[in-house]
């Protein structure tokens, strides 16, 4: 094969290659905005949900099944907002700011969840006692 031929037969492939990038770069892109305007998009009525099962919760005649929904409400909360921080990072609005952990205490949190789900009780842990351990530019979850 002469090498002016293989020269051509580069240049398609490397023309080929480039378009593939840019096609993948666009789908990335577009990746990236549909998560971010998810998660603005389920915040608001997550926000309104929270609200009146934090009010509701604070009832204790309400039942186990109220305190189910109001801890996957937060849950849900807590999955919209990292989402949000995703699409900051990627979009490079955000930086990560490391934090201790107290694994101990964020194993009972999570075993006291797991309890709940199936049999709730009044000992439970605060809501603000098991927060995230992690934070933003200028803020603490």
């Amino acid at each position: 094969m002469p090498v002016s031929a293989r020269r051509a037969g580069v240049r398609g492939l490397t023309a080929e290659l480039e378009c593939t990038v840019a096609e993948l770069r666009l789908l990335e892109a577009r990746g990236r905005r549909f998560v971010a305007d998810i998660s603005h998009e389920l915040r608001t009525p997550l926000a309104a949900m929270t609200a009146v099962t934090d009010v509701l919760d604070l009832e204790e005649e309400n039942g186990d099944a109220l305190h189910l929904i109001s801890e996957g409400t937060g849950r849900l909360s807590g999955l919209v907002n990292d989402l949000m921080e995703m699409a900051r990072f990627d979009a490079g609005a955000a930086e990560l700011h490391r934090n201790e952990v107290d694994l101990a205490e964020s194993v009972r949190c999570t075993l006291a969840s797991r309890q709940r789900r199936t049999r709730w009780t009044p000992g439970r842990p605060d809501r603000a006692r098991c927060a995230r351990p992690w934070t933003r530019a200028g803020s603490t979850w």
